[in-house]
């Protein structure tokens, strides 16, 4: 478990409302973060000194550009490298894009993410996205483009609109996951379902997440927002105890972290039935902590510790 980075999320609130969306975010008023505690956090996160990226994510973070500059700012003083991540729903205007990305740039962002896929075109412009390609040339952002897929994606349908200012822009594609607001609005045939790979390894043990009101994840997955276990507010940590050492101490997440999910599989098909085929590694952590059956399963693993079995 060697975690290298921290998300907080210092907005609840989405005003696009997409039928895609994996933290099922609603349209919220004053619905950033606490200054205060925003602060407490990174300077809790500080005492771990493996953490040195810092991403601020939430629903659009930019909503407020210069609220947003505070809390990027306040990390960068900190000693953080930041990252953030858009749907440039902002970005109405060239000259207005530029300079809250100019701004941003002096306040400490080094990096942003922006997310394109056919949902998010339903409610932003494609020249939002030309504009925000277009400014980030005129900065040193690092900038990622990140599409999400489904079935019924159309790659060339989203890109060919951008082609010409994608030069020198990082691209990633990552499928949609089955969680939250996608799970209720989106039909099953959108997603790409797999099989469970043997072996199985949790591929997100390097970031953990601080939410909204202080809860503290054990990962940066969508998935760690709806699963049955409990790390905590970062606020009652004891001040003698670092954030990554409180998440160290859980036996089952270590486990997870080191092993892998083979052994836990076949003992969480004791309690209940796995799906053949799932949208992503992650999703195996909703069944493995689900209605406090992971208590069980902690014990079964340190009787078979014992015991010698593992």
């Amino acid at each position: 478990m060697k975690y290298n980075s921290a998300v907080i999320e210092i907005r609840n609130s989405c005003e696009l409302l997409c039928n895609h969306c994996c933290q099922d975010y609603i349209n919220l008023t004053n619905s950033y973060m606490d200054m205060k505690l925003f602060m407490y956090i990174v300077n809790k996160l500080r005492e771990s000194r493996s953490l040195t990226h810092l991403s601020l994510t939430g629903g659009e973070v930019f909503h407020e550009p210069n609220k947003m500059y505070e809390y990027i700012s306040y990390g960068y003083k900190k000693g953080f490298i930041i990252d953030t991540i858009t749907s440039a729903i902002w970005c109405k205007d060239l000259s207005k894009t530029l300079n809250i990305l100019k701004i941003s740039e002096e306040m400490g962002l080094k990096t942003l993410t922006l997310s394109i896929d056919k949902y998010h075109l339903e409610r932003v412009p494609i020249n939002n996205y030309r504009n925000l390609l277009r400014a980030i040339h005129s900065t040193n952002i690092k900038l990622n483009a990140q599409f999400i897929l489904t079935q019924t994606t159309d790659i060339g349908e989203i890109l060919n609109p951008l082609k010409d200012l994608l030069e020198g822009i990082n691209i990633s594609f990552f499928n949609i996951n089955s969680i939250g607001r996608a799970a209720r609005e989106l039909d099953k045939e959108e997603f790409y379902y797999n099989e469970v790979p043997t072996p199985c390894y949790c591929n997100k043990g390097t970031s953990l997440e601080i939410s909204f009101n202080g809860e503290i994840k054990p990962c940066c997955s969508t998935y760690a927002k709806y699963i049955d276990f409990k790390l905590g507010k970062i606020q009652d940590i004891k001040n003698d105890i670092s954030v990554t050492n409180k998440i160290r101490k859980s036996f089952l997440l270590k486990y997870i972290m080191n092993r892998g999910f083979y052994d836990l599989i076949k003992k969480v098909e004791e309690y209940s039935e796995l799906p053949e085929k799932i949208t992503s590694n992650c999703e195996i952590c909703k069944y493995i902590f689900k209605n406090e059956n992971y208590q069980k399963l902690i014990l079964d693993l340190r009787i078979d510790q014992l015991r010698g079995k593992l």
